[in-house]
């Protein structure tokens, strides 16, 4: 009797304190969640409206509140990581704190913070380990940080290992996982437009093989039908567009017609690779003949649109770019491409005030977007064109400050580095030669370890050489392009250039 009542007493006490770890660990569940609201409550006050109009302060106050949540998931959850099996509760919090960790990487990176940015993501896989998804998601983004630092075996490093635990790249129901499946193939090109052509023509291989095994074992699933896509892709792009097409033509749905991926392909091909634009039209238009949505239809009305102009349809052309502009106001990251074009067909024509109202729009509408930068870098020209002095004086002033201003204003973002570039290749355009020696120079202090200029030595040089014959000079810089960048396919035209002199 004795026996048996202690052993009702260590049962009793046994599931107490299972009751009372539940209630700890549904408190502590509770305690992140509360946190991470907060979070982003105070992300919504700062970033709502503008993310361009937070000051770097309010924005480092979201990552220590983001933080916060990080440090008090370990606090409360401090064996999670180590745990062979783990609680619902465990898992939440996990996930809640695993996002708190990518925003402080997102935040981080708004702000030109790179170090921090770059330690969120590294550090990602070791603080959350069973958060697979977001596993995946810091990886990627690290891997962009490599891509800018041209640290490309990095880049290379994280894309293999991410190919092998991903294997098939696919979700739910065979569905394809984008991130994944991808990579083969950005590999490839990739490597192509680095000019790395032992790496290009392995991975060409590489996802060759990749595709057609994915294609092969999956057939009738989603998973097959993007794989031979990307299949397709990959042997456009190495240079085997008929290749392509045959093989695009099978990528049917129930109904036994090519599905829309299938058609844009292989009007793509057609067009860019075959110079086949009647061709490419025929596509194109049985793609536009389809129900509309917001993945394709848009590009194919633009891209059609650009056939017809490039064909000096121009009228046909603008119809089409104006239904854009329209009625898809979803896919308004495509309308300065359209309205840029709209402004160059009139130009063509002769239709100058139209012109003018269209690039107008273009800077006016969209003035961080990369075409924009283009724009003003022709405007000058379009007015000189016209005879009109005083107006090319004026756009003259206001592109050199426009670049200059953005440079400023952005100095620790993608715009600030694309605005130095511009700025040099505007004085180059106007053949300001010693102000472009001088924005080269300017963008080499400021941005040495960005890929805009690794040439900026070499343009330097042949400005000397080729503009203001200055041979000494020239000598100097080509010397100089070849000892800072010696593994850039241009260092080798500095070699032959200062062989010459």
């Amino acid at each position: 009797m004795k026996n048996l009542t202690y052993l009702v007493v260590i049962i009793i006490v046994a599931v107490v304190i299972c009751g009372c770890g539940a209630d700890r660990m549904e408190s502590g569940n509770y305690q992140i969640e509360k946190l991470q609201q907060q979070a982003f409550e105070a992300e919504e006050k700062v970033l709502g409206i503008k993310p361009e109009l937070a000051t770097d302060e309010s924005v480092r106050e979201l990552i220590a509140m983001h933080a916060r949540v990080v440090d008090r998931f370990g606090e409360i959850f401090p064996d999670v990581a180590s745990k062979d099996s783990v609680t619902d509760y465990e898992l939440n919090a996990s996930y809640l704190a695993g996002q708190s960790q990518l925003r402080i990487g997102e935040l981080s990176t708004l702000i030109g913070d790179s170090a921090v940015a770059m330690n969120a993501y590294e550090d990602f896989e070791e603080l959350f380990p069973k958060n697979y998804g977001q596993i995946k998601t810091a990886q990627l983004r690290l891997a962009e940080f490599y891509n800018k630092r041209e640290n490309y075996d990095k880049v290379e490093q994280i894309y293999v290992s991410l190919i092998d635990q991903y294997d098939p790249p696919a979700m739910a129901n065979l569905n394809p996982d984008m991130d994944i499946l991808r990579l083969p193939y950005d590999m490839m090109r990739f490597f192509s437009i680095v000019s790395d052509s032992a790496k290009y023509e392995h991975y060409r291989d590489y996802a060759e093989n990749y595709y057609t095994r994915l294609k092969e074992s999956y057939q009738g699933t989603n998973l097959g039908v993007v794989s031979t896509r990307f299949l397709a892709e990959t042997y456009k792009t190495s240079g085997n567009p008929r290749k392509a097409i045959d093989l695009l033509k099978t990528v049917v749905d129930s109904t036994g017609q090519m599905t829309k991926p299938a058609l844009m392909l292989t009007a793509q091909a057609y067009f860019n690779d075959l110079d086949m634009p009647d061709s490419a039209l025929y596509f194109y238009n049985k793609l536009l003949e389809r129900p509309a949505d917001s993945t394709y239809t848009p590009k194919a009305i633009l891209e059609s649109g650009q056939v017809m102009f490039l064909n000096r349809r121009f009228s046909e052309a603008r119809q089409r770019l104006y239904n854009l502009l329209d009625n898809f106001d979803y896919a308004r990251e495509l309308y300065p491409q359209a309205q840029l074009f709209i402004g160059i067909s009139y130009e063509e024509e002769g239709d100058f005030r139209s012109a003018e109202d269209a690039y107008t729009a273009v800077i006016e509408n969209y003035p961080t977007n990369s075409l924009a930068f283009d724009t003003y870098l022709r405007l000058p020209e379009f007015f000189a064109k016209q005879d009109k002095n005083q107006m090319e004086r004026q756009w003259y002033n206001r592109a050199e400050d426009f670049y200059k201003n953005t440079g400023e204003d952005y100095e620790d973002h993608a715009l600030g580095v694309a605005a130095s570039e511009y700025l040099a290749r505007f004085y180059i355009r106007y053949e300001k030669w010693y102000d472009a020696v001088d924005a080269l120079k300017e963008m080499l202090r400021k941005y040495p370890d960005y890929r805009v200029s690794n040439n900026a030595l070499f343009q330097i040089a042949s400005i000397f050489d080729l503009r203001l014959d200055m041979p000494d000079s020239a000598k100097h810089y080509y010397q100089k392009q070849i000892d800072t960048y010696p593994d850039v396919p241009v260092s080798r035209k500095a070699k032959e250039k200062l062989q010459q002199l």
